[in-house]
């Protein structure tokens, strides 16, 4: 065999083992392409079912805020419907209506939110996905502004139970229990109605729990509104980041 004929033999194994070799680089770099790309749509669906559940989330605390706002308002009519009548002659004051809004300024339903989709996010890490850099921050700045609304609910909530506990001590069983108990006539709860009116504005300590009362529920009412209005805005925002998907 001649020089010549000998190099050609030996360069052609080193040349298929090349090309063997750079087949199996690419069928390894692809494989790995294929994997991650896979990965991420894998990701990508699952951060659209969170964020379909978000939104669904949101709905639910907006429904929440909305109920929670209504019970506020009548609470914070009735708190002013009471302090309208103070000063004013006996012969004014309401009859029938007077156990009503005494409990009606009372009443209240603290807001909870739903967060299950959001912590799902944060605990996968999915949070990093979405693309819209506003949801990020609006989301954290929503779940992280509770703790001012519980100090609202909490301030209004002590003041029901001081309100209620003075209620016993100040107004006449006489009075009082008749009508919340029992179903007297309508002449007769009337009259009971204008006594009891009459004897709540006598208490100067039940009058200023009311005033409490009605600061504590028109600040509540605020809370829930501006709540209310960042889930709405919130809500939005995730439909248009689903509908760019």
């Amino acid at each position: 065999m001649s020089e010549s004929a000998a190099s050609n033999a030996t360069r052609l194994p080193i040349a298929r083992l090349v090309a063997e070799g750079l087949v199996i680089v690419a069928s390894v770099i692809v494989a790995l392409a294929a994997d991650a790309w896979w990965d991420g749509r894998i990701d990508y669906r699952a951060t659209t079912q969170n964020l379909i559940a978000l939104q669904r989330d949101l709905r639910q605390a907006a429904e929440r805020a909305d109920s929670s706002l209504i019970h506020a308002e009548m609470g914070r009519e009735s708190a002013f419907h009471l302090i309208a009548h103070v000063g004013l002659p006996p012969d004014e004051h309401p009859t029938d209506t007077a156990l009503f809004h005494i409990a009606q300024a009372t009443g209240f339903e603290v807001f909870s939110p739903a967060r299950g989709a959001y912590d799902a996010l944060l605990g996968t890490g999915q949070m990093e996905l979405i693309n819209d850099e506003r949801i990020k921050h609006e989301l954290a700045s929503y779940y992280g502004s509770f703790d001012d609304l519980r100090v609202s609910e909490e301030a209004l909530l002590a003041s029901v139970r001081r309100f209620d506990g003075r209620l016993g001590d100040e107004l006449d069983a006489g009075l009082f229990i008749p009508l919340v108990r029992s179903r007297p006539p309508t002449r007769e709860r009337g009259a009971l109605g204008k006594a009891l009116f009459t004897q709540f504005l006598d208490s100067s300590a039940l009058v200023m729990d009311v005033f409490h009362l009605a600061l504590y529920q028109a600040a509540l009412v605020e809370d829930y509104e501006f709540a209310l209005q960042r889930l709405n805005e919130l809500s939005l925002l995730i439909g248009e980041e689903l509908a760019a998907r």
